[in-house]
């Protein structure tokens, strides 16, 4: 018969567990746990969603910053926004030379999608620092996205702790 609960000594340790019916709660696995005093659940801590503003094909990023509370884990997906539509990816670069090059990503699945960061860097060993794509980070106080594209993103996000 198995033991759903255990509250209490259990061996050498003392235990607070409740198990997933079928399961002995002293031997279950983790996810036929319902809980265990042992692992702390994450839990979504604040969500939400803005526009980053649109970055230039010049590589200058646009930032766009939300407040959101001490959390451990920060994760947000986004998609671009063109004239009033949800709209393709595209990259652009700017060239050693100052020229500018760039185009359409190509990823039928990611255009007028949501998708998770990508950000690409590169020194041209002339001096220039060149990016795009987009990128996400957190602090203490807010999340923010970084643009290098060159349209609006639509973000989503999430601020988890355990």
């Amino acid at each position: 018969m198995a033991r759903r609960i255990i509250l209490g000594k259990n061996g050498a340790n003392v235990q607070f567990r409740v198990s997933a019916p079928g399961f002995d709660a002293a031997t279950a696995p983790l996810d036929a746990l319902l809980f265990d005093g042992d692992n702390v659940p994450a839990r979504v801590a604040a969500q939400g969603e803005f526009r980053a503003a649109a970055g230039s094909i010049n590589g200058v990023a646009s930032a766009q910053a939300h407040g959101v509370p001490g959390v451990s884990l920060c994760i947000a997906i986004a998609r671009p926004w063109e004239i009033g539509a949800p709209g393709d990816w595209y990259y652009f670069l700017r060239l050693s030379n100052g020229s500018v090059t760039g185009g359409r990503v190509g990823k039928d699945i990611m255009d007028k999608n949501y998708c998770t960061p990508f950000y690409w860097w590169a020194d041209q060993t002339t001096g220039a620092t060149e990016v795009c794509g987009w990128r996400f980070s957190w602090d203490s106080g807010q999340v923010i996205a970084t643009n290098f594209t060159p349209y609006p993103l639509d973000v989503r996000w999430a601020a988890l702790e355990y």
